[in-house]
């Protein structure tokens, strides 16, 4: 169905095009209609502990439509995660398309095509713009200076929580959330809601804002806070490991960048607002994996320097847990000593092309997963395209 839904979009643009190519003037009576369609495909090969992988890293396919009259534009975006190659492990944070909490939904991760956004809105200009759907958060305004690693990065901070891609909380691709962004001189404003659910009794899910300033033409620093709402009864009762309060999520960023450099850091703070699972010993002595919730802290770099065809890279994750309160009631510890994300990240691409380039970005990890396994280094070395175009036409009012 949805190879088919593609056909006729791209049929419908190429009709676009015959249209804006034989039109002459513009009636009064007029809206502008602009079609966008555009696309991302990126895949690597890997190499980890003595093994070789060819993998996927997050290719995508995407369609914006506006329609423009004097004053309001009216607009829709839908993208489109495409899986075009099988693999055991994703090392890149942004291709993760499960959601949930607790329970994380991950029906879609094996599927060829997985919804990544889909919104509706109206852009008033002056008065902001307002936009209803599953799409990029405020909260992510600001973590988002330091997420454009090319495979690594997005693990020093909570947007993707607990390998989600951050929808149900409204860290990163927002469920079905509102959100309002205006700009006034140097400074831009966010403010977000989610309406995702009829079970925390609760008149909305979560909210959150974002304020970010530019200055000095080059500079540009940011805050930004989150807070969502679980079944309250769920945190009274004690059952899930660690959860004592409502998730909070606060982060505060800043970026330089001109033409041929870029430097970003994110430092980030939650409570409740991760989950990943431990061990602990039942009273039959089989081994559970329970789901433990915990506070953690987390600091982001991202550099990234252009010389002609040539882009280097270099940047840092750390994200610090904090677990060593967390117990079991017979006073088991579920989660090992020294959990924790550290990776150093250095990257090289070469761009023969604006819209193609070869990448590789190497990661070093003293990291270790909440079983205390010893997290191991990545090599990858891939390919990146990305195509887009735009249709401009006129149509004529209905009313």
């Amino acid at each position: 169905m949805l190879i088919k839904i593609l056909y006729i979009t791209l049929i419908g643009l190429l009709f676009c095009g015959h249209i804006n190519a034989q039109e002459h003037s513009e009636a009064t009576d007029s809206l502008q209609l602009v079609i966008k369609p555009y696309g991302s495909f990126r895949g690597h090969m890997a190499g980890f502990q003595k093994e070789l992988e060819f993998q996927e890293n997050g290719s995508r396919i995407g369609l914006t439509i506006d329609i423009k009259v004097k004053h309001v534009t009216f607009f829709m975006g839908s993208e489109l995660q495409l899986k075009m190659f099988k693999g055991n492990l994703d090392f890149n944070a942004d291709a993760n398309l499960s959601s949930g909490f607790l329970i994380a939904e991950t029906s879609q991760s094996q599927q060829v095509f997985g919804s990544r956004l889909g919104y509706l809105g109206f852009d008033l200009k002056k008065y902001g713009k307002l936009t209803f759907g599953k799409q990029w958060s405020v909260y992510y305004d600001v973590t988002g200076l330091t997420d454009y690693f090319n495979v690594f990065g997005g693990h020093g901070t909570p947007t993707y929580y607990a390998g989600t891609d951050g929808g149900t909380m409204g860290t990163g691709r927002a469920d079905q959330a509102f959100v309002y962004r205006n700009s006034f001189g140097p400074f831009s404003l966010g403010l977000q809601m989610q309406a995702r659910s009829a079970t925390n009794d609760k008149f909305f899910d979560s909210y959150g804002g974002s304020l970010r300033v530019r200055f000095l033409k080059h500079f540009i620093v940011g805050a930004a806070y989150n807070k969502a709402y679980l079944n309250q009864d769920l945190i009274d009762s004690g059952l899930i490991f660690g959860l004592n309060n409502q998730p909070e999520y606060y982060a505060f960023g800043a970026q330089f960048k001109n033409k041929n450099l870029e430097l970003a850091a994110v430092y980030s703070s939650q409570s409740n607002g991760d989950l990943t699972h431990g061990t602990i010993i039942d009273e039959n002595s089989e081994v559970i994996s329970p789901s433990v919730i915990f506070n953690a802290t987390g600091f982001e770099f991202f550099g990234r320097y252009r010389h002609h065809k040539f882009v280097f890279i270099g940047g840092y994750n750390r994200y610090e847990p904090e677990t060593e309160n967390i117990t079991a009631p017979d006073g088991q510890k579920p989660i090992s000593s020294g959990f924790k994300t550290e990776d150093f990240i250095l990257g090289l691409e070469y761009r023969p092309l604006n819209r193609a380039y070869f990448y590789s970005e190497y990661r070093i990890s003293n990291g270790k997963t909440s079983l205390g396994v010893e997290q191991f280094n990545v090599f990858t070395i891939g390919i990146r395209i990305n195509i887009e175009k735009t249709y401009r036409t006129k149509i004529k009012k209905l009313i």
